[in-house]
């Protein structure tokens, strides 16, 4: 039995730095070059290793040298690859990051295998997922692939965690029904929303009406605020630090939120243990810290 199911992508990111992103039209140099492990499942799956947990990722991945890669990594991680797809049909996921002076980045995603992720290859998982504590999953991967997993989730009582990224505009219903803790950004908000206002207690408002237990939406350098299902709102600061890359602080902050969640069932004590994290994610280079960053 693992505690966590992660249904999820991987990338292989290829990062450059530029001193301010180019306007349309525009050519700008860039410099070093960066190649590095990313996808928000995979580096989701890994924080939540990281924090102390077991976890399984059910992931697709194309039969080449950088999902073979990938597969080494999860092995060297210790995350339960048994579930991993190889797809024949398409290459691994990449994604292009460029990051300005500002630690800011812009992303490209390229799916590649991710996109060939069906509901249909979740039956392996079955088993798994009906043992599990928490499912954890984003949108890097087709959407009725998520809704099958967060069926099967509330079949079994698992919590289902949803990090709403890359932003849709419309979730189905039949995803919504079986959503226990919704994470997005304040982008995300407004367009699972509808609504262009930049007042997070309103965005909060408008989606804890959708989900079981409590929103989370993050605002980078303010920190994040959240709602429960008792209505509450949940203010946490982030603390200050140098920023070198914001790639990694969204997934960082997902993966320790989970660990916070399982350990206290309180979206408070989940908040403070994600935002350290996603902080601390920020003065290290690349989606990936290399190593445990110390949030205990």
């Amino acid at each position: 039995m693992v505690e966590v199911v992660v249904i999820g992508s991987y990338c292989h990111d290829v990062g450059l730095r530029v001193e301010s992103f180019p306007s349309p039209g525009e050519t700008v140099f860039g410099s070093d070059i960066l190649e590095s492990h990313g996808g928000k499942g995979s580096n989701q799956a890994i924080n939540v290793r990281r924090a102390g947990h077991s976890v399984a990722f059910v992931c697709a991945i194309g039969d080449d040298a950088k999902g073979h890669g990938a597969v080494d990594l999860w092995r060297s991680e210790d995350l339960d690859t048994s579930l991993t797809l190889i797809k024949s049909d398409g290459p691994t996921g990449m994604a292009l990051i460029v990051i300005a002076a500002s630690g800011e980045n812009q992303i490209i995603v390229s799916p590649g295998a991710n996109a060939l992720l069906r509901p249909q290859d979740l039956a392996p998982a079955r088993i798994c997922i009906a043992n599990t504590s928490l499912v954890l999953s984003q949108l890097e991967v087709p959407t009725d692939t998520v809704v099958e997993a967060f069926r099967l989730a509330r079949i079994a009582g698992a919590v289902t965690v949803l990090n709403a990224a890359p932003a849709l505009s419309v979730i189905p219903d039949t995803l919504w029904a079986n959503l226990d803790l919704l994470i997005v950004n304040e982008t995300e908000a407004q367009q699972l929303t509808g609504c262009t206002s930049n007042d997070y207690v309103q965005l909060c408002a408008l989606l804890i009406s959708r989900v079981r237990l409590g929103v989370v939406i993050t605002c980078g350098p303010l920190g994040a605020i959240g709602i429960n299902a008792q209505g509450e709102l949940i203010r946490v600061a982030a603390p200050k630090v140098e920023v070198v890359d914001t790639t990694g602080a969204g997934d960082a902050f997902v993966g320790a939120f989970c660990s916070g969640w399982l350990r206290t069932r309180d979206l408070r004590a989940s908040m403070q243990l994600g935002t350290a994290s996603g902080s601390l994610a920020c003065t290290t280079r690349g989606a990936l810290p290399p190593s445990l960053l110390p949030v205990h």
